[in-house]
């Protein structure tokens, strides 16, 4: 897509950068990953931690004790796997001057280059500032700096190669 711009609109800056999860799905998937450490280090250290309070150390960390291999490696690739689908948006999103172009959020789909290509022109033409003219930009939702911008944010599971950004 990028390049598909830059033909199209010759001077155009294009950037990318993630999409911002909620603060909600960002404080939960940080509670989990203290959770999963939490889970490491009892799993591995449980017989101290159980003397130091002395206490027996409960059934289930005594089977967790004898496999610490497998406890210990499903506790990292669940705890991460649960962290990364909390902070994951799925979005693609799509910004000239500060006007969405495409939402991915709202359609449901990833963007057809045409499509981007439409819009972006169509609000270049009511902006009257052509990128050929002077550099426009291409950035961040949240960039500062002057000028015109489009903005094209995605998550950050998204696997964007070059015929899609």
């Amino acid at each position: 897509m990028k390049q598909h711009l830059e033909q199209k609109f010759p001077g155009i800056i294009v950037e990318g950068s993630n999409y911002p999860p909620a603060q909600k799905s960002m404080a939960l998937a940080q509670i989990v990953q203290m959770g999963m450490m939490a889970t490491l280090g009892v799993t591995l250290m449980g017989p101290q931690i159980f003397g130091m309070l002395k206490m027996d150390p409960p059934t289930w960390h005594t089977a967790m004790a004898e496999n610490k291999m497998t406890a210990c490696m499903t506790t990292w690739f669940l705890g991460n796997t649960v962290a990364q689908n909390l902070i994951s948006t799925g979005a693609f999103e799509v910004y000239y001057d500060g006007q969405l172009v495409f939402s991915k959020l709202k359609t449901g789909r990833l963007p057809q280059v045409p499509s981007i290509l439409e819009g972006v022109g169509d609000l270049v033409g009511k902006s009257g500032n052509l990128p050929g003219a002077r550099k426009e930009r291409i950035a961040a939702k949240k960039a500062p700096g002057a000028g015109k911008k489009v903005n094209a944010e995605a998550s950050m599971e998204e696997e964007l190669d070059d015929d899609i950004f």
